[in-house]
């Protein structure tokens, strides 16, 4: 008989808690998906760690093209305060400061088009742009993973209504496209 009811106990707790998730499930769905970080210990895992983890790779990056960087002095005061623009935005609408920061990636990539007679219009212009950069080695394979990264981190942010974002991880997005769109800029300039 003991050996009988250990078998319960060891039945009855797994499946209630799959009947609980089953009976619960959607409103786990919507719990879900307005968590933007689980944390437990070392592991991390989340739109903010995601965009963490992008950004550092991006600013170690940076640091390695540091010496390439064209210093020039702004045309427009708009030019000189971008990055504080998006912030700002970033303040009011995080979601809204990624679209216009991956809008300014975006151009960048675009302005090689006409370099390659190639369509500037849409992400599979914008691909081929860079595969073409790739293919030639100007840009590196750790550069078009980051672009990917970056543009399926940025779809999730815009086109999921219930995404919850953080200020500080929409900066942290804002600065590895920043860093990313100035790479571009040197290469377009090497470019012409």
């Amino acid at each position: 008989m003991e050996h009988f009811v250990e078998l319960i106990s060891a039945i009855v707790w797994p499946a209630t808690l799959i009947w609980f998730f089953h009976y619960f499930k959607p409103e786990f769905k919507s719990l879900l998906s307005k968590i933007h970080k689980i944390k437990y210990k070392e592991f991390e895992a989340g739109f903010d760690g995601e965009v963490s983890e992008v950004n550092k790779q991006v600013k170690k990056r940076g640091e390695k093209v540091v010496a390439k960087k064209i210093v020039e002095i702004p045309k427009k005061k708009e030019e000189l305060n971008f990055r504080d623009q998006l912030y700002r935005i970033a303040d009011i609408s995080p979601q809204a400061s990624i679209a216009e920061s991956w809008r300014y990636l975006e151009d960048k990539v675009n302005q090689f088009g006409p370099l390659y007679n190639l369509e500037t219009k849409g992400h599979a212009s914008e691909t081929k742009i860079l595969e073409k950069l790739k293919n030639e080695q100007k840009i590196d394979a750790d550069f078009f993973k980051f672009y990917l990264t970056l543009r399926e981190l940025r779809n999730r942010a815009i086109h999921r209504k219930d995404f919850l974002l953080s200020q500080e991880s929409a900066e942290e997005y804002i600065d590895s496209i920043l860093e990313l769109s100035e790479e571009l800029g040197i290469i377009f300039e090497e470019s012409i």
